[in-house]
């Protein structure tokens, strides 16, 4: 059952009540109020989560009693899902310990059914909204600062990758020079040849001058190969110091400017991305293809850039399970239809399954041992937030993935 009383440009509110009767009695009481309300009345605790679920709703009445669930199970639904709504649970019930529970499991507030009035009624429902927007925002912030710490931990094991790899090379370097002990040979040829200056036929009758071409000639070929290997390891250090530069550009570029909208190229924040992850995909033999298409938008940066640097983590690991001649990263910016943009990330790691499908972006599910099921509930609730949307594809397990964030029309540079 749902009955709906509207107004226009009213707060939206849902009503899970059992009792027609109560339900008369709450609807008499918003339209006696200045405040503009719409209310839509369903009777059973399924109809309510369902409709919670939508996200469509200013805020949340609820019964205590609802058949055999109650409202406490409502409310604790809305807060393990992270339901837009505030939930204010109602009781004709004079209980002091239910209302413990309720504000315990998460009710943003609670009422006596024989104490509502209009004023009341309206000043309850217009504070939880606010109590409950603060607390989103709360959250939201939480988990920025939860992502911001993630890359840099992930920007210094990095870094502590190429200083690995820099001391190798350097010990390998260290250990050719003092074994080589060229220099001994070398004075010790000089010696000889001084010692004979006064002999022009030296090279051609005494012994070990008829051996000093082939031995000179051994010699340089010794030198231009520990010069290779020495070149090598030099070559090495240069790579490896490079990739630290560039870590930490992408880190410089990720915490520049956070929180303003900017107009940007899709595939900068691509870039940035792949630098705070390109020592991962590097030592995990992976091919990075890019496609960038050169679309711009006005956009938060910073936002748009954890989520990529999530993604493209999450495929990282997807394709360590796949043989390594396997693993591909493709990332492709484009203009999609209705003048949308979007930005892909497509893997060919181990997919998703449908079972898993269905619960990929719940707070809290996670795959991974080590895993603690928040990465992409943040980056679809970013995406959101930026006026986007994040849509996951597979076509099943050991079938790859592909995360598609997509920006709408307005947020697109034409």
């Amino acid at each position: 059952m749902l009955a709906s009383m509207e107004r226009r440009d009213a707060l939206r509110v849902l009503l899970v009540e059992d009792d027609e009767q109560d339900m008369v009695i709450v609807r008499h009481c918003l339209k006696a109020v200045k405040t503009p309300y719409v209310l839509d009345w369903v009777d059973t605790y399924e109809q309510g989560c369902a409709a919670l679920e939508s996200d469509d709703y200013d805020a949340c009445l609820t019964d205590f009693r609802l058949g055999k669930n109650n409202g406490l199970e409502l409310v604790k639904q809305a807060a393990q899902h992270e339901w837009r709504s505030p939930v204010i649970l109602m009781t004709g019930m004079n209980s002091r310990d239910i209302e413990v529970q309720s504000i315990k499991s998460g009710a943003d507030d609670f009422l006596m059914k024989d104490e509502i009035s209009g004023p009341l009624l309206d000043r309850t429902i217009r504070l939880s909204i606010e109590r409950h927007r603060d607390k989103m925002a709360l959250r939201e912030s939480e988990e920025r600062y939860r992502m911001l710490a993630e890359i840099s931990s992930a920007a210094l094991h990095n870094i502590g990758n190429v200083l690995n790899s820099v001391g190798t090379a350097c010990y390998t370097l260290k250990s050719s020079l003092v074994t080589a002990n060229r220099s001994n040979k070398l004075n010790r040829l000089a010696r000889l040849i001084r010692e004979n200056a006064e002999e022009p036929a030296f090279l051609i009758r005494d012994q070990r001058g008829q051996l000093l071409p082939t031995y000179l000639e051994q010699l340089s070929q010794t030198n231009t190969l520990q010069r290779n290997i020495h070149l090598g390891e030099v070559q090495q250090m240069e790579r490896a110091l490079e990739l630290a530069t560039t870590v930490v550009r992408g880190q410089q570029t990720v915490f520049k400017n956070p929180g303003r909208d900017q107009n940007f190229c899709l595939f900068d924040a691509v870039q940035a991305a792949l630098d705070v992850r390109a020592a991962s995909l590097a030592n995990d033999h992976i091919r990075v293809r890019k496609n960038d298409c050169g679309v711009y938008v006005v956009a938060d940066r910073i936002m748009v850039t954890h989520i990529l640097i999530n993604l493209i983590k999450n495929a990282i690991e997807a394709m360590k399970l796949v043989d390594a001649a396997r693993r591909t990263l493709t990332l492709t910016s484009r203009v999609i239809s209705e003048a949308r943009a979007e930005i892909s990330v497509q893997d060919t790691g181990v997919g998703i399954s449908e079972e898993n499908f269905k619960k990929l972006f719940t707070r809290g599910f996670t795959t991974k041992t080590h895993g603690n099921g928040v990465g992409l509930h943040f980056c679809r609730q970013a995406a959101e937030f930026l006026g986007g949307e994040l849509i996951a594809e597979s076509e099943g397990e050991g079938k790859g993935a592909c995360f598609r964030l997509i920006f709408p029309k307005d947020l697109v540079v034409q």
